[in-house]
């Protein structure tokens, strides 16, 4: 979150609570179906007439657009939803005023 409004607690809570509340363009997420079969997620990162570069989860992945057989930009945030979900109420509350 560093570099990301991290005073602001209000934006903070609603990241963590909600991520995909609100996404800024930069950050959403492609889907992009190959081909071959696989299915790569991730966020554009560059983008040149012959190719995408995605940043998925562990890895940039340059695709090669001939080899793309179907691109959808979703509006879910790569941040998963329930990150307070494991914790108690107590935990959650005290990090939280953390």
């Amino acid at each position: 979150m560093t570099g990301s409004q991290r005073m602001n607690l209000d934006y903070l809570f609603e990241n963590v609570l909600d991520p995909s509340a609100v996404v800024a363009k930069e950050y959403l997420m492609v889907v992009v179906g190959m081909k071959d079969g696989r299915v790569i997620n991730g966020i554009v990162q560059k983008e040149t007439p012959g190719a995408v570069t995605v940043r998925t989860t562990t890895e940039d992945v340059v695709i090669v657009k001939d080899e793309i057989e179907r691109r959808v930009t979703s509006n879910q945030s790569m941040m998963p939803d329930g990150l307070l979900e494991g914790l108690s109420s107590t935990d959650a509350r005290d990090l939280i005023g953390y």
